[in-house]
């Protein structure tokens, strides 16, 4: 068996003939690296066909480059930490499962779970995750942390987003978090596009707290101030939870008193807004729950559409602009119905997007990419 050791020393690996090149480890190589060794790939694949087996402590694979990259092959991979320095745009695209035992750190870039698992295991965590540069996918792939959470107080397992409190043991949890749409959470209502699949070894009279954190990228076109928790019943059906606070500045949606985990996501609060038209009793009244907003794309580096649909097709909706510090950026009178595009000369940032007609408001964040 080949072995390949690393001391601690930064090796930088680039093609300089193809534009994007592979790293590639064959059968029966085992790398392995020692005192915080480096190894740059600069607009390159890794294809591990051997063994990577890095402790905790003993280098970091570092991504870099315009190219979308790849992790790839049939072997064993296991990480120290990783290091995603690619460039606003790029990707790297899992091919493979991979495990992680100290950090996956995020500089920039996307980092694309396809299918495929990114397996934190009990001490690793994602590091400054933003708007800019996270994991995601519109595949089945997740992110995994265990951890003992015993009387846990507002424990982030893995940095995954998923806050959670309780006064009873929980003791070995898997959290998994994912990002395909959860699709008929009630009638025809789908989810942001992220989930939180939590497993604790006890999982009855837990009296828990969730706070759940997600990003504006990650809205699926919702307004984020109609959010609320939802769990998986069955295979099939959803429960509403409701949520005792949220914040759209912050993005995260909070509940107590839990006495179970599953798997939760964030959606429409379709129910309240059941019964508050149910409990309203002239027509008048009801066609003014008929008012939603979709604004998109969010973030973005150009412009912002903003669409807006209403039962009342007379009374004209008005726009306000704020900038986050509460000041006035801009102010606009629209048409139900009309599309309106704003913020192609902001600078980036983030803003408030305020749409009123009538007694219905509705207030979203936007963000707005710099170059």
């Amino acid at each position: 068996m080949k072995k390949i050791l690393f001391l601690p020393i930064v090796i930088m690996i680039a093609n300089q003939v193809f534009p994007q090149g592979t790293f590639k480890i064959t059968p029966g190589t085992t790398l392995k690296t020692m005192n915080g060794s480096y190894i740059v790939l600069n607009s390159m694949n890794l294809e591990n066909n051997g063994t990577i087996q890095q402790a905790v402590n003993s280098g970091m694979f570092d991504f870099r480059g315009s190219t979308n990259d790849t992790i790839s092959g049939s072997g064993t991979t296991v990480f120290d930490r990783i290091s995603l320095a690619k460039d606003a745009g790029s990707q790297l695209i899992l091919q493979r499962n991979i495990a992680v035992n100290s950090e996956f750190i995020f500089t920039g870039g996307i980092l694309y779970l396809d299918n495929y698992i990114l397996d934190l295991g009990g001490l690793g965590n994602l590091v400054n995750e933003s708007e800019t540069s996270r994991a995601f996918t519109y595949g089945t792939g997740y992110i995994q942390a265990t951890r003992i959470l015993n009387n846990p107080s507002s424990v982030n397992a893995g940095n995954l987003g998923a806050m959670i409190s309780s006064t009873k043991n929980l003791g070995t949890t898997i959290i998994r978090r994912g990002h395909q749409v959860q699709t008929n959470i009630y009638a025809s209502n789908n989810s942001i596009q992220r989930y939180y699949d939590i497993s604790p070894a006890n999982n009855t009279s837990l009296k828990a707290t969730l706070s759940f954190s997600y990003f504006d990228a990650e809205l699926n076109g919702m307004d984020e101030t109609t959010l609320t928790l939802w769990k998986k019943k069955d295979p099939v059906l959803w429960d509403y939870v409701g949520h005792d606070s949220k914040n759209a500045i912050s993005n995260y949606v909070l509940r107590n008193n839990i006495s179970k985990f599953s798997i939760w996501t964030l959606a429409f609060d379709t129910v309240s807004n059941l019964v508050r038209a149910v409990q309203v009793p002239e027509q008048k009244e009801l066609m003014m729950v008929d008012f939603a907003v979709r604004i998109f794309p969010n973030p973005t580096g150009t412009s912002f559409n903003v669409a807006i649909q209403s039962a009342d097709q007379l009374e004209k909706i008005q726009l306000k602009v704020f900038g986050i510090n509460g000041q006035i950026i801009e102010t606009l009178q629209a048409n139900p119905g009309q599309i309106v595009k704003i913020g192609n000369n902001y600078r980036a940032g983030a803003y408030l997007i305020e749409v009123i007609q009538g007694k219905q408001r509705k207030t979203f964040k936007v963000i707005k990419l710099g170059d």
